[in-house]
Order: structure tokens, then C-alpha cells, then sequence
């Protein structure tokens, strides 16, 4: 139901409605694992391989992904009206991953607006051509895209400010992987990512496992400790 949601166009005037569904799901699939004895993982790996039918494995490994795609989706909207453009540069490359889930062009907007206000013009740049050769884009928009792309080229060489987006080790393999990347293409190690920032978690940062969805944040925000989980606002047990 969520994901119909997601794909309507009630869902552009109520992303957080769609999110209150996945994490309605995600919570029934935690109950779910919970109540398996053997289930000491985040994924389908506890299951015997009588259960582990295709449809039992999507979910639970899933069961997040949406709530996650929107969460990073407002995070980035947000950051971009407080004028936090860095935080949503990197909101917006974590909404690639989720292609599945967000609409084209609400992931890309996203982003080609962010990168263009941080300087990157070159993450603005692909941004900007993905809309362009998008089918579900109308050409009306596509037609102000160009005029906006001539705009910022025209006086701006594509770069890519690695500042903003910087790479990281890979726990698994110790390889230079970019922030945003949520699975190491070389030793398909997955790692864990900030509800916060969204970044991989950095050792010198105190976080907390949230005990409902099992996701990490920053125990401390911009106004304090954190009393709700940023993704599926499950409070802070003492």
C-alpha cells in the first residue's frame, strides 16, 4: 500500500504519510523476526530454507527501504530550506539508492539543486540529464531545465567537490569507497548508515541503535540529546 502511495500523486503533497506506512511495515516485520528464536540477524539469514520463499525474503530485507528512501527525501527538502546545502547534497546521492521507491523526478530535482548551490556541477550536471531523458518528466519541465543547465554551464565548469561527498574506507576490504555507496562493489560488505547526516557511521562519533528499527543516529543533535529516533521516532529508552 505504501509503495502505491509512494507512486501516486498524493504522495508529492504527503511523503509523510507514505513514511508512517513503511514504518508501520518495517515495525510488523521486527515483530515478526522477533518472534523466530533463531533470529539474530537484520536480514532473511535466520530463516530455515522452508520459509525462505522469494516473497518472505524481500520483506524482510526490505522492510525499511521505504521508510529509509523517504526519511533521506525530507531530510534533503529540509536541510535545503535552513540553507544546510552540503547536508543536502548528500541527502539527495543517498535518494539515488532508492530509484525504486521515490519518483525519478523527485530525486533528481533534489539533487541537481543541492549540487548546483554547493558549486558541484558536475553531480548537477548528471542530475539535470537524468531528468532530461526521463520518460515520467514532463517536457514542459525538461524545457525550464534547459534554460537552467545553460545558466549554470555557460559560466561553470563541471567539477565535483569531493569536500562535500568525501570517500571512506570499506570495514571489509579497507577500499576507498564514496559516502553515499551503502554496499562495498568489491567485497559486498554493507554498511551501517547515519539516519543523521547520512553517512557511514564514524567511529569518533557517538551514536545509538535505535531498539525499534534497529537503524543508528547521533545521540546528540543540533539542540541537545536526541529524545526520538529520526527514522521511525521510537524514543529513547533511559
Amino acid at each position: 500500500m505504501a509503495k502505491e502511495l509512494v507512486a501516486s500523486e498524493q504522495v508529492n503533497k504527503d511523503f509523510l504519510r507514505a513514511k508512517k506506512l513503511y514504518i508501520m511495515g518495517g515495525m510488523m516485520m521486527e515483530e515478526y523476526r522477533k518472534s523466530r528464536p533463531s533470529a539474530t540477524q537484520k536480514d532473511s539469514s535466520f530463516l530455515d530454507e522452508e520459509s525462505k520463499t522469494p516473497e518472505v525474503v524481500r520483506m524482510l530485507d526490505g522492510a525499511w527501504r521505504g521508510a529509509e528512501a523517504i526519511h533521506y527525501y525530507l531530510a534533503g527538502q529540509r536541510a535545503l530550506s535552513e540553507g544546510e546545502v552540503h547536508a543536502a547534497l548528500r541527502m539527495g546521492l543517498q535518494c539515488t539508492n532508492y530509484e525504486d521507491i521515490l519518483p525519478e523526478r523527485n530525486i533528481y530535482s533534489l539533487l541537481a539543486l543541492a549540487a548546483a548551490l554547493c558549486r558541484s556541477t558536475t553531480w548537477a550536471s548528471q542530475a539535470i540529464m537524468i531528468l532530461q531523458e526521463s520518460d515520467s518528466v514532463h517536457e514542459s519541465f525538461k524545457g525550464e531545465l534547459q534554460v537552467l543547465a545553460t545558466r549554470i554551464f555557460s559560466t561553470n565548469q563541471p567539477t565535483r567537490d569531493r569536500h562535500n561527498v568525501p570517500k571512506g574506507p570499506c570495514p571489509g576490504c579497507k577500499i576507498d569507497i564514496e559516502m553515499w555507496v551503502p554496499q562495498c562493489p568489491s567485497c559486498q560488505h554493507r554498511r551501517d548508515i547515519s539516519m543523521t547526516d547520512g553517512i557511514p557511521l564514524n567511529p569518533s562519533t557517538t551514536y545509538t541503535c535505535c531498539w525499534q528499527c534497529q537503524h543508528h543516529y547521533e545521540a546528540r543533535g543540533i539542540k541537545g540529546n536526541r529524545e526520538a529516533c529520526p527514522l521511525c521516532y521510537g524514543t529513547v529508552k533511559a
